[in-house]
């Protein structure tokens, strides 16, 4: 049975991931460890998670060869080109891009396990 690691933002999110994986893959996946993080936290923490899950990801792959990871990261705070910015707080910015080049920079480029790094919109999760 292969095993799935996710960082999301609620127990919801887990599930759902899990379900399209399962679905994706037609193969059961059991979570062998979901990290979450806080509804409204900033990205900042959502890389700081990142970064210690790197590390235990490629030293568990050694011992479980069907491990695969998820990756979800809201993308309700960054702007889309196609509407103006109503709101300047909100930190613009390509979080797909910034978080495949955070697991590049950790992994150099050969991602020891296969993952999937997902940025929905707010209202495509809902």
């Amino acid at each position: 049975m292969p095993y799935l690691h996710l960082l999301t933002e609620s127990d919801t999110d887990t599930a759902f991931y899990r379900a399209c994986i399962n679905k994706l893959t037609g193969v059961e996946h059991e979570v062998l460890s979901s990290q979450r993080y806080r509804k409204g936290q900033n990205d900042s923490a959502v890389r700081r998670s990142i970064r210690f899950m790197l590390p235990d990801l490629a030293h568990s792959s050694g011992g479980l060869p069907d491990l695969r990871f998820v990756i979800s990261v809201d993308n309700d705070r960054t702007t889309h080109p196609a509407h103006p910015e109503t709101r300047p707080h909100r930190k613009a910015g390509n979080r797909y891009n910034e978080i495949k080049q955070l697991i590049d920079t950790q992994w150099l480029d050969a991602w020891p396990v296969p993952g999937a790094i997902a940025v929905p919109v707010e209202m495509l999760e809902s």
